[in-house]
């Protein structure tokens, strides 16, 4: 089978993640696939990473000169490649495989719109988006959330999504073994005889990352711990302002080698108020780092009440926040390290998500 991954760009982040774990555990006998991005390939993207996985890269910038020369393109490469599966993720590419393709497709919704792109854009352009991709979805018969909580709340708009949760790669991100948390702790200028908080992602309102911060120095455990801002963004700068001169709070932003970063911390910090199936929560705990996070439905479809892997905390509430990090238990920590890892190994990893996505292409083109 020919199939052709549709994808806005290759630049790092979570979606680009997991389809390189979904590409990565394709049986070759079975699927020659291809990839189209529709955004230039500028620094720092992964392109070269995900050459050796796939038979071509193509990019047509998406409007481009006009719909109708955009859409030939894209017809005739499909055409040309034998492409027979269309897998789609983003409002993008998803409109694009959708309108201009000429072949099935699957759409995995990795956020809720509603939600997500009204708190990137604002109402006044995240809710037309959020519109516009709910009814294109709506009329598509393969369409994936990644997560229960995303498929519950596209079922109120009536959209029916089956659902094939996010994986992470257990064999790289997994925990540290004797003596190699203290060497990353040298090697990243981390203090040895602290506490490491880590907090990794977009400095965007919608992970909060201002709540991260303003909880972690108002609790009593700042003052014999660390907090690692790991990420980018547009937040970043006026945090940096506020928070910069504290000896506590490090800003390492954009990080690519999280999974030595998370090996050389000892739990793992999120407030974000809307997710998908966060990675970063995922990934923390592969590494065997308890976790502190929001009470939202896609945190706890992760942690269950949170109790045997950290602290759930309610949403937006500082003082809730701080006194989470303050009252967790020391004497527990190795329980919760093994908990939060045999978690991720047995329900969340990157095999079992290619291994399901497998599955499903085969059904659809049956």
């Amino acid at each position: 089978m020919n199939i052709c991954y549709i994808i806005s760009s290759l630049r790092p982040c979570g979606p680009v993640n997991q389809l390189y774990y979904i590409l990565a555990g394709l049986d070759r006998t079975d699927f020659k696939p291809y990839i189209v991005t529709l955004s230039g390939e500028k620094s720092g993207t992964e392109i070269d990473k995900f050459r050796p996985l796939v038979r071509e890269i193509c990019n047509y910038r998406f409007p481009g000169s006009g719909l109708l020369s955009f859409g030939k393109r894209v017809r005739s490469f499909m055409f040309e490649k034998g492409i027979s599966l269309v897998h789609s993720q983003g409002i993008r590419p998803d409109t694009v495989s959708a309108i201009f393709s000429g072949v099935p497709g699957i759409f995995t919704l990795r956020n809720y719109p509603y939600e997500d792109y009204i708190l990137k854009y604002g109402y006044t352009k995240g809710l037309p988006a959020a519109a516009w991709h709910m009814g294109l979805l709506k009329k598509q018969k393969r369409v994936v959330a990644v997560s229960r909580g995303v498929a519950r709340l596209v079922a109120q708009h009536g959209l029916q999504a089956e659902v094939i949760t996010n994986g992470v790669d257990t064999e790289k991100y997994r925990p540290s073994v004797d003596g190699e948390k203290e060497d990353l702790r040298r090697s990243f200028g981390l203090p040895l005889g602290k506490k490491v908080f880590i907090c990794a992602g977009a400095m965007i309102k919608r992970k909060r990352p201002g709540d991260v911060v303003e909880g972690f120095i108002r609790s009593g455990v700042s003052e014999n711990a660390v907090l690692v801002m790991a990420g980018d963004g547009p937040l970043l700068e006026n945090l940096k302002s506020r928070y910069g001169g504290r000896k506590n709070v490090i800003f390492a932003g954009e990080f690519r080698e999280m999974d030595l970063l998370l090996r050389a911390a000892d739990y793992f910090v999120s407030a974000s108020v809307s997710e998908g199936l966060p990675n970063a929560v995922l990934e923390a705990m592969a590494c065997g780092l308890p976790v502190f996070v929001s009470d939202i439905e896609q945190h706890r479809e992760i942690t269950g009440t949170g109790a045997g892997f950290g602290k759930l905390f309610p949403v937006e509430d500082v003082k809730a926040l701080s006194a989470a990090l303050d009252i967790y238990n020391k004497d527990e920590y190795d329980k919760k390290r093994e908990l939060c890892r045999r978690t991720i190994t047995e329900k969340f990893s990157a095999e079992r998500m290619s291994q399901e996505y497998t599955k499903l292409y085969k059904r659809t083109v049956e």
